[in-house]
Formats: C-alpha cells, sequence, structure tokens
C-alpha cells in the first residue's frame, strides 16, 4: 500500500522531472497538501538527496536520486 506521503512525493519528483524550479504554491497545488505539509515534504525529499530545498521551493538535482525515490 502507497502512503499518502509517498503519493506526494513521488508528484511533486514528477513535476521537477519536468522543469528545473517548482515553488511551494506549486507543489501545494499539485498534491492538495497544506504549505506546512509541502515545506516538511520538500526537507524529506531534500534529506534524501532527491532535490535540493531553495527559498520559496525547491529545485531539481541529479537524475539518479530522484529516479530511485519515484520508482518506489
Amino acid at each position: 500500500m502507497i502512503t499518502l506521503p509517498a503519493l506526494r512525493h513521488r508528484r511533486i519528483l514528477e513535476l521537477l522531472a519536468e522543469r528545473d524550479f517548482l515553488t511551494i504554491t506549486e507543489a501545494r497545488a499539485a498534491t492538495g497538501a497544506s504549505a506546512s505539509t509541502t515545506r516538511r515534504d520538500l526537507a524529506a525529499l531534500a534529506a534524501a538527496g532527491a532535490l535540493t530545498r531553495i527559498r520559496g521551493g525547491a529545485a531539481r538535482t541529479r537524475a539518479r536520486a530522484t529516479s530511485a525515490i519515484i520508482s518506489r
């Protein structure tokens, strides 16, 4: 069973695969999560090395890390 955080993380990484930068507002709209939850999701993905957390959102990092997390 896939958890809600895993679904949100997957969606965020899919969006970052399409572009280089994603704002918190865009991530919120795509996942339906609150701003606080979105910030925690971005922090968790950054800690896993899947993205780089920057002010106001996130930026894409290495393709390998992103692919590994999306495939979960």
